[in-house]
């Protein structure tokens, strides 16, 4: 094991040994576990759809799902009684009782369980503070796993309590864990507030992560599928954006595909892409904006691509979509066109300043969207195009 490998373990350790359920470890955790009951409860509604009519066609009864882990059971619960207008005795009961068969099978000693179980029964109809301490017990017993197999098994309960300030993480055993979890990184790296780009937040959400990650997919698809069903015919939402280019991919109501001109032909591609429905994917960038005669901003139908070879033709299908994988695919492969002069060009056009380059005290890394003019050049210039356009008349004339 590396030394960065040995130092995150230990400072982990630490940190678990002093807080507990409060610790970046646990916190990661819940979050964790958080993420796979959402994820568990929408593939729950899909298996209910398609199960019938495959014990149809086989004859048989489809095969169960292995056992969740106890986090998850318990957050699923949660998650259906949040949408009950009223929970009735017996459910309460019943919740009651897997909250304590959750208890006893983790393994931990009894000493905690006897505390988590007292908190349990002391909270009426299964409040938060009883949930919450038998979902910190669950995540222990998962962290005083995880810590073993890092080769830093965590301290006896006693000696813990007697020495916790002066504990020092030791390592007794080679570690199981041969590679640390992408997302325990980020994490760990977001809570200490050190910078760690390549797994950050803005990589996460970009398309090539969020193409892998069914999570993230799932959540996009949620408010698409909501603003459908509102019928949000306006909606006008942003799911992913790109900080480099400001291009994002969004939800987008057809009140504002009616604004366009499309041909005949274009303008059934669109009925085709929105399906039915009042709402669609939509790439959005600034090259789509063009200004109109009130002096609003309007969003105008052209790609990347169309501004790339020069089309004067508009295809609908590089810019809409009815399917989150294929426009995450196309947004995917817009972001990594070489096109940067074009990309910036429209930046460039509106943030034109005529400045000494002296002046100009701006990070090389925002530079591109400006177009910097000495005042000299600038009057040069226009000077020439005056000329240019009196020669172009007297010549007309």
């Amino acid at each position: 094991m590396s030394k960065f490998q040995d130092g995150f373990f230990q400072d982990l350790w630490c940190d678990m040994v002093l807080r507990e359920a409060d610790s970046i470890y646990c916190r990661f955790l819940l979050e964790e576990k958080k993420e796979q009951a959402y994820l568990a409860e929408h593939e729950e509604k899909k298996e209910k759809m398609t199960q019938k009519q495959s014990e149809k066609k086989s004859g048989t009864r489809a095969r169960k799902v292995s056992k969740e882990h106890a986090c998850v059971e318990i957050l699923r619960v949660c998650q259906r009684r949040k949408k009950q207008k009223q929970i009735s005795e017996a459910e309460n009961q019943m919740f009651l009782e897997l909250l304590k068969t959750k208890i006893e099978e983790a393994k931990v000693n009894q000493k905690r369980k006897k505390c988590v179980l007292e908190v349990l029964e002391q909270s009426e109809n299964v409040t938060g503070k009883g949930i919450k301490a038998v979902l910190d017990l669950c995540l222990y017993a998962d962290a005083v796993q995880f810590f073993y197999n890092a080769g830093y098994p965590l301290p006896m309960e006693e000696r813990k309590k007697n020495e916790t300030e002066t504990l020092i993480p030791k390592k007794t055993r080679e570690a199981r864990i041969k590679t640390l979890p992408l997302n325990l990184l980020d994490f760990y790296f977001e809570q200490r507030g050190l910078p760690f780009e390549k797994i950050s937040y803005l990589s996460r959400m970009s398309p090539e992560r969020v193409i892998k990650d069914e999570v993230l997919k799932e959540k996009l698809a949620d408010v698409y599928e909501f603003a459908c069903t509102n019928q949000m015919t306006r909606a006008v939402v942003p799911l992913l954006l790109d900080a480099e280019t400001g291009k994002g991919l969004y939800v987008l109501g057809e009140a504002y595909l009616q604004q366009w001109d499309f041909q005949e032909s274009e303008q059934e591609k669109v009925e085709e892409i929105l399906n039915g429905e009042c709402c669609c994917y939509a790439i959005v960038q600034f090259l789509n904006l063009e200004l109109e005669d009130n002096g609003a901003y309007c969003w105008s139908p052209y790609s990347i691509v169309d501004m790339e070879f020069g089309k004067s033709d508009t295809n609908p299908e590089l810019i809409l979509f009815h399917d989150l994988e294929k426009a995450l695919n196309v947004y995917k492969g817009q972001l990594s066109i070489s096109s940067d002069e074009i990309l910036y060009e429209n930046f460039k056009e509106e943030n034109t300043v005529y400045v000494e380059e002296e002046a100009v005290s701006i990070a090389p890394e925002f530079l591109k969207y400006f177009r910097i003019i000495s005042k000299d050049k600038g009057l040069e210039s226009y000077i020439e195009e005056l000329k240019n356009e009196y020669q172009k008349n007297w010549k007309d004339d």
